[in-house]
């Protein structure tokens, strides 16, 4: 299964659960598939023992098997277990050292844990080893954005929305926020209208819009975007922190929201 940031998971989630269970009633001890299904819990339904019990089994079946210990880390890290989640993508690292993927999930998963200057060395050998990985400059962008150095945020932003121009709504909503944040707001709204305008003529989960307008102060249009359930809900906004605090979302804090991107 792909892990889209941008694919609905109410036409996604149902047929990786489907796909991966089938695969599994072939043949109960096909790594692969245990891992699948095991993503599937995880960015679909939510489903977190099954999810742990999936990728348990997994590396049971081949310790060695590196994405299921990139996908166990990303578990982990989403459960706030994150000085387990880091030994695993570590272990990830040390099984596949030339894999990109591993590396700006490292620096994400740093991100998510308050690390933010490790995140940014992190990802800066993720681009050694691919320097056109558009999501590897977004996770920059954030954590140089926690970090308060907002004009290296702008610069790793624009440079993400231009590798990933087909649809940059992830560091165009990045952008937005950081303009917000540094105190330029006509610019912060001037870039939400693009990031509205692009959500019409393609897949923009609302998340991302939510953001903006709490990083514009607008706490009862970013609870407005996140309570209206929508079935284009991305498959790993889960994966993104959302079960975790952060501080870009303090404004929303001490309030009830839903999860509904």
């Amino acid at each position: 299964m792909v892990i889209d940031l941008f694919e609905p998971a109410n036409e996604a989630g149902p047929k990786a659960l489907e796909a991966a269970r089938k695969a599994l009633e072939l043949d109960p001890e096909l790594v692969e598939a245990h891992v699948e299904l095991a993503n599937a819990h995880l960015f679909y339904d939510f489903d977190w023992p099954s999810a742990e019990r999936e990728y348990k089994r997994a590396l049971e079946l081949n310790p060695n098997y590196a994405a299921a210990r990139e996908y166990y880390a990303w578990y982990l890290t989403d459960m706030g277990r994150s000085a387990e989640s880091l030994a695993e993508i570590r272990k990830a690292e040390q099984l596949d050292p030339l894999s990109a993927e591993n590396v700006y999930l490292a620096g994400w998963l740093l991100f998510y844990s308050g690390r933010y200057a490790d995140s940014v060395a992190e990802i800066g050998k993720c681009l050694e080893l691919d320097p056109n990985l558009w999501i590897a400059y977004y996770i920059q962008g954030q954590a140089y954005e926690q970090m308060g150095r907002f004009r290296e945020a702008l610069a790793v932003l624009k440079r993400s929305q231009q590798i990933f121009d087909s649809n940059p709504s992830l560091p165009l909503a990045g952008e937005a926020r950081v303009y917000a944040l540094s105190g330029r707001r006509a610019d912060a709204v001037q870039t939400l209208d693009r990031l509205l305008a692009l959500s019409k003529r393609t897949q923009v989960s609302k998340y991302p819009i939510a953001t903006v307008y709490a990083a514009l102060g607008d706490k009862r249009q970013a609870f407005a975007f996140l309570d209206t359930p929508s079935p284009s809900t991305p498959l790993c906004w889960a994966s993104l922190g959302l079960t975790r605090p952060s501080t870009r979302y303090a404004p929303t804090r001490g309030s009830r929201i839903s999860c509904a991107a």
